[in-house]
């Protein structure tokens, strides 16, 4: 056993008042008068042996009442065997605000309330220590006061994860693997695995303090998705939305609602069973061609921080198409009809500038010659991201042309096929639908489909994605990534006999993805808050990468990290952006779209490891130790037994009080025992 505070011990002289007391009795002595002196003798030494007695266990009790307190002041501690001991030098502190810690961990608090009560009692266990709390950005050591000062700063409910801080951590740790950390979370197994506690294994003591939830229902927004890709002003569209219960318990009518503006276009009510998915569709339109601000409502009363689903959805703009041909083409019929797209053609003698205009998609449709000019242009365009299809030419003499396109475009790959082949039609294979080209253009097929064939002049190892194959397995139709943009190219002519592709059903699904996937205005209609970084819109302006774009909120505005890649504008989100809703992107304080973002859906799924999980996955591990954060108490408790060794002041403390009820008792029922032979000798 040692003393905390061995000076304490000082105190200890306060045992002479007592037997000061004891010694010198201040009482006067009583005559007693007798009608028979007889008996002075005998009585006379029975009183004096019983008061002796009773004085004595009086000096004893009170001797032990001072004992106990002197001890008690002292902070006794039988230390443990081993070194363990937290460093007064530093603790590493990890207080998890994640939105999932606003679900109640009992019926009178949150999670967030029983991790928040602990975290703030570690300065009065450990007050000389200093603190690095890990659930802020830029962790530094700090003192006490201060900690308590940035605990209070944290807000509950943004977009800061267990696992993000964890990753700061490890960093940390990697430098020093010897220093303490305490861990505050509800522990989501989303969001914490077993992994983690194994990676905690030797790198210091590690405390896991876990508030974990009580068992509820609880129903989001998994994701949304159109069935046309297509947004058109006044369609009626189908959107698909995917809800899950991530809680417990059963989810009984739950309410559904979408909003397009402030108007309702639906409203519906679910079942969804404990940690299962569930799929419901509404049909809605878009009014106009502006960016619809959307968002899907649920009536979940248990858990409140995941019922909105904030997304957009922007109407398509138009295609600009080229057609480089120098006869009449077909893909004339297959554009002009819709609205969604804007065509013109031209011979490829004419053609000019075509880089520097507003062009999505170009098509070289079976061009004879092809100036140095219109191949510089081509590739221009291409590498600015834009797409390029290239239909060849069955003449002879301009193979050497697609060859020096191909090259320029960094195709060198694609090749003409050898020698005078006789025009074979070959039969194409039924597209896939798992191909992503593909995704929801056709229906459910209950038949094999009449297939185009074709007679091929071009060949190709490889490609980027493979669109339309042979039945033998040689593409047909493939992409190949050029620069920031794409080139898709056909290994036959469409006309001159060479392919029925332009007679067959097939033909305008093929060219209207083409030119859809061609859109320069793509964005997603929601975005999640932990990501890291996002891919926008395309680019094409001069001097792109100098401009600064701005995500302005209802109350703040951020300057995201911003870089163009391959022709996108790619932003990574500020970690300050905790709220989900709305943000305006604007340029020069002009708006140029609205982007929606939502928390990470890995936060609705409430299922956490209890305090007695967590103690088995870490009971081979000495070095990791878990408690409730619901008893607060017990933990303080705990922690000091287990860094410093078993308290004994309690015990000290109870010694005190069993002195004091000793004097009580003895006083009390002495005299009573000592009355006793007065009694008889008066009879």
């Amino acid at each position: 056993m040692i003393l905390t505070y061995p000076w304490a011990l000082l105190t200890g002289l306060l045992v002479i008042i007592p037997i000061a007391l004891h010694l010198f009795e201040l009482r006067r002595p009583q005559k007693i008068l007798f009608t028979n002196l007889q008996f002075i003798r005998e009585v006379k030494l029975v009183t004096a042996r019983q008061r002796r007695l009773q004085h004595l266990l009086v000096l004893l009790f009170r001797c032990l009442f001072v004992i106990g307190l002197v001890l008690c002041f002292c902070q006794p501690i039988i230390p443990v065997e081993d070194t363990r001991k937290i460093s007064s030098n530093g603790l590493n502190v990890i207080v998890d605000a994640s939105a999932s810690m606003q679900v109640g961990a009992s019926v009178d608090e949150t999670a967030w309330d029983a991790v928040l009560a602990n975290a703030t009692r570690l300065p009065e266990i450990f007050p000389a220590a200093r603190y690095e709390l890990f659930s802020t950005a830029t962790p530094r050591a700090v003192g006490g006061a201060e900690y308590i000062e940035k605990l209070n700063q944290l807000a509950v409910g943004g977009r800061e994860e267990l696992s993000s801080s964890l990753a700061r951590l490890r960093q940390q740790l990697i430098h020093n693997k010897r220093e303490t950390t305490f861990i505050f979370s509800d522990f989501q197994r989303s969001d914490f695995s077993a992994s983690e506690i194994e990676y905690l294994n030797g790198v210091g003591d590690v405390y896991l303090v876990a508030a974990g939830n009580k068992p509820v229902a609880n129903v989001y927004v998994d994701s949304v998705s159109l069935g046309d890709e297509v947004v058109r002003v006044g369609d009626e569209l189908h959107l698909t939305i995917n809800l899950r219960n991530g809680g417990a318990l059963n989810a009984s009518k739950c309410g559904v609602r979408v909003l397009v503006g402030k108007t309702q276009v639906f409203s519906s009510t679910v079942d969804i069973p404990a940690n299962s998915g569930l799929t419901t569709e509404a049909k809605i339109n878009v009014p106009n061609a502006d960016t619809q601000l959307c968002k899907v409502e649920l009536v979940d009363d248990a858990v409140a921080f995941d019922n909105d689903f904030y997304f957009t959805l922007q109407p398509a703009a138009k295609v600009g198409i080229l057609d480089i041909v120098d006869k009449q083409s077909a893909l004339r019929n297959a554009y002009s009809n819709e609205p969604s797209f804007t065509y013109s053609n031209n011979p490829s003698s004419s053609v000019r500038g075509v880089s520097q205009k507003n062009f999505d998609l170009v098509f070289l449709q079976e061009a004879k010659s092809i100036s140095s000019y219109l191949r510089a242009d081509l590739v221009a365009f291409v590498r600015n991201g834009g797409k390029l299809v290239i239909i060849p030419s069955s003449d002879v003499k301009s193979k050497d042309n697609y060859q020096r396109l191909f090259a320029d475009l960094g195709l060198s790959s694609i090749r003409f096929r050898q020698g005078a082949e006789p025009k074979e039609l070959r039969e194409l294979a039924a597209p896939s639908s798992q191909n992503p080209f593909f995704q929801n253009v056709f229906a459910e097929q209950t038949r094999r489909p009449d297939m185009p064939k074709a007679a091929p002049v071009l060949t190709w190892s490889r490609a980027t994605s493979d669109v339309l194959s042979f039945r033998e397995g040689d593409a047909f139709l493939s992409g190949f990534s050029s620069g920031a943009g794409m080139v898709y190219v056909f290994a036959a002519p469409l006309s001159g006999g060479y392919s029925t592709l332009l007679d067959n059903p097939l033909f305008v699904p093929v060219m209207y993805r083409l030119a859809a996937m061609s859109s320069l205005a793509t964005q997603a209609p929601a975005y999640r808050l932990t990501a890291r970084a996002i891919d926008v819109l395309a680019v094409k302006a001069r001097g792109a990468e100098e401009a600064v774009y701005k995500l302005v909120g209802d109350t703040a505005t951020y300057v995201p990290t911003q870089q163009i890649r391959a022709g996108r504008l790619v932003l990574q989100v500020p970690p300050a952006m905790r709220k989900p809703g709305f943000y305006t992107l604007t340029l020069d304080d002009k708006p140029v779209t609205t982007l929606a973002f939502n928390l990470d859906k890995r936060e609705s799924e409430l299922a956490c490891y209890s305090v007695a999980e967590l103690q088995q996955l870490a009971a081979k591990h000495s070095n990791i130790h878990v408690y409730d954060a619901r008893n607060p108490q017990a933990i303080s408790t705990g922690l000091c037994e287990t860094s410093m060794g078993t308290t004994l002041w309690r015990y000290c403390l109870l010694l005190a009080l069993l002195g004091l009820l000793g004097e009580v008792l003895t006083l009390r029922f002495g005299r009573r025992a000592a009355a006793v032979p007065a009694h008889a000798v008066a009879a």
